[in-house]
């Protein structure tokens, strides 16, 4: 189907990554070739196949099976592109992890992504739903955002972007391939300390020795209270479908704490929202990605 372009067949992406349940892929591609990127495109418009971008896969639950095709771009490499001694561009491939690029800016003392610290995935996902922690979005350090999708390649200033909560707006077809941030320098020992802070903060209270896919649930609108508050009030904390269990560390965490399956974790994000709409008429929406 992908002529020349090598790809894997009922690929068991879920089993790796998040959760580590089943999760089986139809197709997934891996490229770092921008000709290979826009044919696969192409081919999945012109044969109306489901297409997804994927990176880290640390917040994607496949029911079972997605009946289409996955692609992964590859590119992780970071450049300094501009630096006038107080602002700097860095120009960060979509593959880099938070963790790398992280690194990175603290022993070069650069500022503006030290809430991502500890946060698991890569830097295209993280820009893809505009991560945010502490009061702090990834959109604020966002200069540009370079994508391809079925029209060509395209660089597009953050300004010019729709973002919004947990969320950056692109074409249907776009694969995000390197994003320009500009960060401002300051002491290396400054970024170090701050991101050590968030690191601690994430290992207190989150049940990090489980699989998880971090954050079920989009904190509700309009209100004082987190997700996690309005599960944990609904008496949800510790609750367990199947080998799938709301952690009591953090409400907002569903954990893969004994063999759970995909089922067993949609079953009880269901049984969640259900309860805490009859409870307190708040309407959760998930943050993790469900294909």
């Amino acid at each position: 189907m992908f002529k020349n372009i090598p790809s894997k067949k009922s690929y068991d992406f879920g089993s790796l990554h998040g959760y580590k349940v089943v999760g089986v892929v139809s197709f997934y591609i891996e490229t770092r070739s921008r000709d290979d990127l826009k044919k696969i495109i192409d081919t999945c418009k012109k044969k109306r196949l489901r297409f997804n971008p994927v990176g880290g896969g640390s917040n994607t639950l496949i029911k079972d099976r997605f009946s289409g095709v996955f692609v992964h771009w590859k590119n992780s490499r970071i450049k300094i592109m501009k630096d006038d001694g107080n602002k700097v561009l860095i120009r960060v491939g979509s593959a880099c992890t938070k963790a790398d690029f992280n690194d990175f800016c603290a022993e070069r003392g650069l500022s503006g992504i030290e809430f991502w610290a500890g946060i698991p995935g890569m830097v295209g996902g993280g820009i893809a739903m505009n991560a945010g922690a502490y009061n702090e979005e990834i959109k604020n350090s966002v200069s540009e955002v370079h994508y391809i999708d079925d029209k060509g390649g395209h660089r597009a200033k953050s300004h010019d972007l729709k973002w919004s909560y947990r969320k950056l707006e692109l074409p249907k077809y776009a694969v995000i391939t390197d994003v320009i941030f500009e960060l401002t320098r300051t002491a290396p020992k400054a970024v170090k300390k701050l991101s050590a802070s968030y690191i601690l903060d994430r290992e207190k209270k989150h049940p990090l020795e489980y699989p998880s896919c971090g954050s079920v649930f989009k904190n509700p609108e309009n209100s004082d209270n987190g997700a996690w508050w309005y599960v944990r009030e609904a008496g949800l904390g510790g609750f367990k479908i199947g080998g799938a269990k709301v952690s009591k560390k953090h409400t907002n965490f569903i954990i893969n704490a004994d063999n759970a399956t995909s089922e067993d974790i949609i079953r009880l994000i269901k049984e969640i929202k259900k309860r805490v709409k009859a409870k307190f008429k708040v309407k959760l929406e998930e943050e993790i990605k469900i294909y």
